[in-house]
């Protein structure tokens, strides 16, 4: 049996008070979060300020046509505390997309993590 290794949690987005605007070509693929060999992520998603719910929309990176996609089907959270949340990865960088905030005065970070690692099986 194996070790369990806590994950290592990474800023993604940093004091996110506005939804983002919708996803154009001049979208970074720096933004996103390189999840090569991982089957899955989990992001903590952290409330501060007056938030009362945030909604994000995982986004993919098509490094063949350079642009960022939605998840098929779609994959969104909408949550109203502080927590984490889990989504399949399948090694593709990801972005968390910010399309809707609420509260007086919003204030919301996301830590990501991905794991665990896929399996390969040899003959």
């Amino acid at each position: 049996m194996g070790l369990s290794l806590a994950p290592n949690f990474f800023k993604h987005r940093e004091a996110v008070a506005a939804a983002d605007p919708a996803v154009s070509s001049t979208f970074p693929a720096a933004r996103g979060i390189d999840a090569r060999g991982y089957e899955t992520a989990i992001a903590n998603i952290i409330f501060a300020g007056t938030t009362t719910s945030v909604t994000f929309e995982v986004l993919f990176y098509d490094p063949l046509a350079d642009v960022w996609v939605p998840a098929s089907p779609a994959i969104t959270f909408t949550v109203t505390a502080s927590g984490s949340v889990s989504f399949a990865v399948q090694g593709r960088r990801f972005f968390f997309r910010c399309t809707a905030i609420a509260g007086a005065a919003p204030d919301v970070d996301v830590d990501v993590a991905a794991g665990p690692a896929r399996h390969e099986e040899f003959d």
